[in-house]
């Protein structure tokens, strides 16, 4: 029998009581320290985000899978891969937390080729020790399992979705129990339609619903820990008040040398004009998870290649081809007559038309649309750190976008000369105004 069995909550007393009466005087109902530091960590969440690679208004959703054949990884292994096909890369990144168990029980080599497609598609994959937990904190959406990630994420009020609910295998009086009882379970839609409507439909009662029904003497267990262990250990506690520590910042899975440093992307544009104005919606989503020949590519869609890109497939594909000035250099693409967006360093984007003309366009920052301001602000809602709305637009463009806009815009067949004096584009939750300047041919 040990000295102390260490409890998170009073329903886990009495079902000790049920199932080994013989050790209740044992028993000590600490709560949990781990997610004492979660809820320490919260006001650290913006620096969580940044650390991710999260650009200001997108959504983080973290996938989360336990072990086990009933495990959402056992059960739907192709999930990952459905959510980056259909989530906009402007609006998402996705995470992966995967269980220990699942890393050394198949071997990290196996888990990353597993997920190799997926992270070549954007996915950040986070290591297997570290960064759980700052990934919840950063998160906007937890969609996982039956195991202890998703019911602390729920735990700290973030929005969740079952991709797997073995009822059967939860104790039906537990707070994890309760939680399935509410969250939706994903179905055969189309995956972005339901993380939007748990996302906004989310109840913000529910995250101290399942804390309470989980966790006793909420941030006190390192005080209670400390009081109870050093008298075993017969030692003097030390003076100083015990110290929950927020966790560190989560550093994703380092990505091959091999792959691009920004994945391939299907770009579809929808373009609405009216008198001296054109407005271009712009959505993007991973090649890499996409079937090309089932998905044929039409005036209004096109495949953006990043530099960078080593698929020879995907070079050999590509209509856009973006080089940025920070990024490493790679072999040309031969001499196909490509449209080539040049991304400089202080924002702007050169604009190399196969013609041989050269446009600069340069989005107009002070003009972006408040959504930019509102969907930061929502993904903070629960810290102290917000930016401007200025700031806030000017990080999150990609000029890339500008570039797929205007090449949509000459695919369709109007001339750059034609082009209005108030130009749109919108992407996720922004919209950029933007100019469009012919400076050579």
């Amino acid at each position: 029998m040990p000295a102390v069995v260490i409890l998170s909550h009073q329903e886990q007393l009495e079902r000790l009581g049920e199932e080994c009466p013989e050790a209740l005087d044992r028993a000590l109902v600490a709560g949990d320290i781990c997610f004492d530091r979660l809820a320490a960590s919260l006001p650290w969440r913006e620096d969580y985000r940044a650390a991710l690679g999260l650009r200001p208004g997108q959504r983080l959703v973290v996938v989360t899978s336990t072990w086990g054949p009933w495990s959402l990884l056992g059960e739907h292994p192709g999930l990952i891969a459905r959510l980056l096909a259909d989530l906009p890369v402007d609006e998402y990144l996705v995470a992966a937390v995967i269980h220990p168990n699942v890393w050394h029980g198949h071997s990290p080599w196996q888990v990353r080729a597993w997920l190799a497609d997926c992270r070549r598609a954007g996915l950040v994959v986070v290591p297997p020790r570290e960064g759980w937990r700052a990934a919840l904190v950063a998160a906007d959406l937890v969609i996982g399992d039956h195991g202890s990630v998703t019911l602390y994420g729920a735990a700290l009020g973030r929005p969740v979705l079952f991709g797997s609910f073995p009822a059967n295998a939860v104790d039906p009086r537990t707070a994890l129990a309760e939680l399935g009882r509410h969250a939706a379970v994903i179905d055969d839609r189309p995956p972005a339609e339901q993380v939007d409507s748990a996302i906004t439909k989310h109840d913000p009662h529910m995250g101290a619903r399942v804390a309470d029904g989980a966790f006793a003497a909420q941030g006190r267990a390192a005080e209670i820990l400390r009081a109870h262990m050093y008298p075993l250990m017969r030692l003097d506690p030390p003076p100083a008040p015990a110290r929950t520590s927020p966790v560190p910042p989560c550093g994703p899975e380092p990505r091959q040398w091999t792959d691009a440093e920004r994945p391939a992307l299907l770009a579809t544009v929808a373009i609405t004009r009216s008198p001296g104005r054109a407005d271009f919606l712009v959505e993007r989503c991973p090649a890499e998870v996409a079937d090309l020949r089932s998905a044929p590519l039409r005036a209004n869609r096109h495949l953006v290649v990043d530099g960078t890109e080593t698929d020879h497939r995907l070079r050999a594909l590509a209509d856009l081809l973006v080089q940025r000035a920070d990024a490493r250099s790679r072999p040309a693409f031969g001499d196909r007559a490509l449209t080539v967006a040049e991304v400089r360093k202080d924002g702007e984007c050169r604009l190399q038309l196969p013609s041989g003309g050269t446009l600069a366009l340069r989005a107009n920052a002070a003009n972006t649309a408040n959504r930019a301001k509102a969907a930061n602000a929502a993904s903070a809602a629960d810290t102290a750190v917000t930016a401007t709305a200025t700031d806030t637009a000017t990080a999150a463009i990609d000029p890339s976008v500008l570039a797929s806009a205007i090449y949509a815009w000459v695919a369709e067949g109007h001339s750059i000369a034609g082009l209005p004096a108030e130009l749109n584009a919108r992407t996720g939750a922004l919209t950029i105004s933007f100019t469009c300047e012919r400076i050579s041919g």
